[in-house]
């Protein structure tokens, strides 16, 4: 899985991913969540093993893939990022 169009992913990076995130990438709005969700259990954790960051670098590119996803709409795109910015920060509340 490429979720970065034209730029290779490692392949340690691309199966974590996939592992959280499914084989199809879903909506942006799923992704947020799911994302925030991959980080907020990270958050609650004591690992701060290789593993754990491979888990936080899927979610980033996990993100910045559901950011670009959004701006393919323009017109929607400040509400759109608001809503995700709103369940990007639950992850601190939940900390």
């Amino acid at each position: 899985m490429n979720v970065t169009g034209d730029i290779q992913v490692p392949a340690r990076l691309s199966a974590r991913v996939r592992e959280h995130f499914g084989e199809t990438l879903h909506s942006p709005e799923v992704l947020i969540r799911t994302a925030a969700d991959v980080t907020m259990a990270l958050a609650r954790g004591e690992d701060s093993s290789h593993e754990a960051a491979l888990d936080l670098l899927a979610a980033d590119a996990v993100v910045t893939h559901a950011i670009e996803q959004m701006a393919d709409d323009p017109t929607q795109l400040d509400d759109r990022c608001a809503a995700a910015m709103i369940v990007l920060a639950s992850i601190v509340e939940a900390k």
